[in-house]
Formats: structure tokens, sequence, C-alpha cells
């Protein structure tokens, strides 16, 4: 569980640095919302966490061909990845009363936040990671001080509690 946790915090660390990278290139502003916390974007975090533990689960239940298992995580992560554009899109227009991103100029999208050829570039963006990726974090985890990865944690959850409260409360 702690190594599903640290990919959590690198990967929301990474995406974080994508987002700012693909934005600076494209011309567009980086916008504060729900999703991003700090140098941390939650999408991105969760996304490799969830895909994480159910690889976990199947390792443990299955024994199957890498090229087979390279094929469920791509499709599991595309759902996913779908689903969380789709719930985060709806919260960050409800909470913000604004619209973050729109996939209407891509093929095959559903709605404005769903979008079939985005959601396989993620699906298979977080394969390769998992599969070229992990085995380096796996190899750097173990070195890493545990107290470190708990207390990472909980500035996180700190930050992310106190953003809420400022956006939403007060």
């Amino acid at each position: 569980m702690k190594y599903i946790l640290f990919n959590f915090l690198l990967y929301g660390f990474l995406g974080y640095l994508f987002e700012i990278t693909a934005r600076f290139i494209q011309g567009f502003e980086l916008r504060a919302g729900i999703l991003f916390y700090g140098p941390f974007i939650l999408i991105y975090g969760l996304s490799i966490a969830v895909i994480y533990f159910l690889s976990e689960k199947l390792d443990n239940k299955l024994n199957i061909k890498k090229i087979y298992k390279f094929i469920f995580i791509l499709l599991i992560s595309v759902i996913l990845v779908s689903v969380f554009e789709f719930i985060g899109g709806n919260i960050i227009e409800m909470a913000y009363d604004d619209i973050f991103w729109d996939y209407t100029r891509f093929g095959f999208n559903i709605g404005i936040y769903v979008s079939l050829i985005v959601s396989l570039f993620w699906g298979m963006l977080i394969s390769v990671s998992y599969f070229f990726l992990n085995p380096l974090t796996a190899k750097i985890f173990p070195k890493i001080p545990e107290k470190l990865i708990i207390i990472s944690i909980i500035l996180l959850a700190i930050n992310m509690i106190t953003k809420v409260i400022v956006d939403f409360i007060i």
C-alpha cells in the first residue's frame, strides 16, 4: 500500500510538470482549480494509484502473459480516465461555474469532458508508464525513508483540505 501511495504522490507531481509544460507550449494559462493542489494534480496520481492497486490484485490472482496484462491495463486506464475526466469536469463546472477543458474539437467525444481519442492517449501513457517507469520506481522506493513518504502524504492532505476550505467555505 505504501508503494501505491508513493506512486500517487510521484505521478501527481509528474502530472503537474506535464500540465505546466504542455500549457506553456500551447500558450494556455494554467488554471488553479479543484484538481490542482500546489505542485500536484489529483487526477494523475489517482489514476496511477488505482491502476497499480488493480494490477497488484490481478498479479496476486492470475498469472497472465505481459501482452494480456498490457491490454487489460490499457482498457481499464481508458475507462478510468474517461470517468475521472467526466466527474472532474462536472465538479469543476459546478464549483467554479467555469469549463477548464473542452474536448468537442476532438473526434469521438462524449460531451465536452470526454473524448475517446484523448482517453486512448492517456490510457496508452498510463500503460507505458506502468510497464517502463514502474520498474524504476520500484528500485527507488525502498531507498526513500518511510517517514518522508508519510510526511509528504500528510502535507499534501493538509494542502488539499486548506484549498477546499479556501475555495468553498471562505
